[in-house]
């Protein structure tokens, strides 16, 4: 798997925040405005399918975090946030029948951009980086949920790879 602006954005949404469908007509932007704890991360639907000199190769993925040491800060007015820390992700990968287990740090990062709250979508930008979408789950005074669903082509001129997954994140307030 590789590190890209999802990945990132991943990371990013370990600092924002979830709101369930029946809380959206109560929920205010001053709710997600605050300090978020990363708690959680978990991916179970990963897939990746590659095509390599007329080859077509599916590996499928799942991955849970550990080692949490990663939170996001939400200011209004203007509307910018501040992800900074890391975490662990265990990713298990199975390509033709035979799976394997790995430790990837995602290593410190540390993010500024913009976001804006519409509904139970968080839409985030980082300066020139294209802008994500997240669907907030659970949003409330102490709990911060959400999901990032991925669907992308990466080419890199000697093979073809289509990647999709959801990637869950659940925060806590500070």
């Amino acid at each position: 798997m590789k590190f890209s602006h999802s990945l990132s954005f991943f990371l990013l949404c370990t600092l924002i925040l979830s709101c369930s469908k029946s809380e959206e007509s109560i929920l205010s932007n001053n709710d997600l405005v605050g300090t978020w704890k990363l708690i959680d991360f978990r991916c179970d639907d990963g897939k990746t399918v590659t095509n390599f000199l007329g080859q077509t190769i599916t590996s499928t993925y799942t991955s849970t975090g550990k080692d949490y040491a990663a939170e996001s800060t939400f200011t209004e007015n203007p509307n910018t946030y501040h992800s900074k820390g890391s975490y662990t992700s265990v990713v298990t990968t199975t390509t033709i029948g035979t799976s394997q287990t790995s430790e990837v740090s995602t290593g410190l990062f540390d993010w500024t951009g913009t976001w804006k709250k519409e509904g139970n979508i968080l839409t985030t930008t980082l300066k020139d980086q294209p802008t994500e979408k997240a669907e907030i789950i659970t949003l409330n005074a102490t709990t911060f949920e959400y999901k990032v669903s991925i669907n992308k082509v990466e080419n890199n001129g000697i093979s073809e790879s289509t990647i999709t997954a959801t990637y869950f994140f659940k925060l806590i307030k500070k």
